[in-house]
């Protein structure tokens, strides 16, 4: 198989345990330099069989190398450590690629040491793949039990077929304190080549398939076969406990696995679509676990806003500092323990706030005509006082108001004064006495003459 990075240990008067050949000897996908005494590629199998089974396991991509990888948790893949480096990785399976977010190569692997030691890696992915995940065994294998091994490599060193899934079955031919060792391919005996490096070898447990062994490289005598001779995987039971320290509760062991049941989320308030910039936005989430939400994250237009790290399930946020005038995406992400995550999301658009109204302009009121002046309002222009009372009360006022028809005079013959009620024409307090003075004036004059006649009689 082709896919990964593969070491080789070459032996002259005795045998040499060679590392994978560092950055100044770039490959292509699980091509060696020919005119190198190492070969720079992980093993694969030998006499091994197609195989569309096993779907946790996949290609794990780097710049320049490929190689065999295992997912064995709900974003935790384990594989070579001289299969990681530097650069942007993906993990394939299941005909999707997943980037890669972290990267723990074992701090114990030297790349290039002349004995390979802790070849070991996990890398955990962005995001979960929708397959189920491999158990690792905690258990120590025995020799001569019966193995499973799968990888993406070559079916010999001369033959560039990697690429295609393969499968093989045989027995573990030694154990060694951190490895298990494969000899021979007589008979058709499946082997490791360059490509698998990283793959998995699995034991059966309890009727199930248990990761035991993680693909590392090969070794063969200058005369034998590069492919085939002799195969080393690291063992599981040994670097467990490291495993363990990286992957967290993300680990499927002895068939026991992680949550792989993700949260529940969705948003309450506030609804999709325009909202007032006058009042506060206030985010209102819900968000629950079959085991318990870990922590909730806000972001704004693909920017985290805030971190909320309370159970829930209730989630409340005053959303502050937000663009007025565009469409914005809300969106809550919940997490649980085992980084299962959901999201839900809405868009938005903060109006800017509507001016109040102008007041009505105010329209002065019409100016009113002045009332005419009466006698006796001093306040009038052109108004005459009226005399003063006699004494006594004035006569009350004529029935039928001011366009009743005045009454007779009453005259006192002996004064010669003649008092007139009714009507505008009564004289008294407040009365106006023009309108009057013209006929008393007549009737003052009609009176004297009355005397001058009486006296010339």
């Amino acid at each position: 198989m082709q896919h990964g990075k593969v070491v080789v240990a070459l032996a002259f008067a005795l045998q040499l345990a060679v590392a994978c050949g560092g950055p100044d000897e770039p490959a292509g996908r699980g091509e060696a330099f020919r005119d190198k005494s190492v070969d720079t590629h992980a093993a694969a199998l030998v006499n091994g069989a197609p195989h569309s089974g096993h779907p946790a396991v996949g290609e794990l991509f780097t710049q320049n190398t490929v190689c065999t990888a295992t997912l064995v948790g709900a974003r935790t893949v384990v594989t070579a450590a001289h299969c990681v480096n530097n650069t942007a990785m993906y993990f394939e399976v299941d005909g999707q690629r997943y980037d890669v977010a972290v990267k723990h190569p074992h701090p114990g692997y030297i790349s290039g040491a002349s004995t390979i030691t802790d070849d070991v890696a996990v890398v955990i992915l962005a995001k979960a793949p929708s397959v189920m995940p491999m158990s690792l065994w905690s258990g120590a294998p025995l020799p001569g039990a019966q193995v499973t091994l799968v990888g993406f490599g070559r079916t010999s060193a001369d033959v560039a077929d990697g690429g295609t899934k393969r499968i093989g079955f045989r027995t573990i031919s030694k154990l060694e304190p951190s490895e298990l060792v494969y000899e021979g391919s007589i008979g058709g005996l499946p082997n490791l080549c360059f490509g698998d490096s990283g793959g998995p070898t699995f034991a059966n447990v309890f009727g199930q398939d248990m990761q035991t062994g993680i693909h590392s490289y090969v070794s063969s005598q200058p005369w034998q076969a590069k492919c085939g001779t002799r195969g080393h995987d690291m063992r599981v039971d040994r670097y467990l406990p490291w495993i363990r320290s990286k992957a967290g509760a993300d680990l499927f062991v002895d068939g026991i696995g992680p949550d792989l049941v993700a949260p529940e989320v969705k948003i309450l308030t506030p609804a999709p679509g325009p909202l007032s910039a006058s009042s506060a936005v206030v985010l209102r989430a819900q968000a629950t676990d079959n085991v318990g939400v870990d922590r909730v994250e806000v972001f704004v237009d693909a920017a985290l806003h805030t971190t909320l790290n309370n159970a829930g399930p209730n989630y409340q946020l005053e959303l502050s500092k937000l663009a007025v005038g565009q469409p914005l995406t809300i969106k809550v992400v919940a997490y649980d323990a085992a980084n299962n995550q959901a999201e839900s999301s809405i868009s938005i658009t903060v109006e800017p706030p509507t001016p109040p109204p102008a007041p009505p302009e105010k329209t002065p009121p019409p100016e009113e005509a002045p009332p005419p002046p009466t006698a006796g309002d001093p306040s009038k222009p052109g108004a005459k006082p009226s005399p003063p009372s006699s004494g006594g009360e004035q006569p009350p006022a004529a029935p039928g108001g001011v366009n009743a028809a005045p009454e007779q005079p009453e005259t006192n013959s002996e004064s010669g004064v003649y008092k007139i009620y009714g009507g505008c024409s009564a004289a008294g307090p407040g009365a106006d006495a023009r309108p009057l003075a013209v006929p008393l004036a007549l009737l003052l004059l009609l009176a004297r003459r009355r005397r001058r006649h009486r006296r010339r009689v």
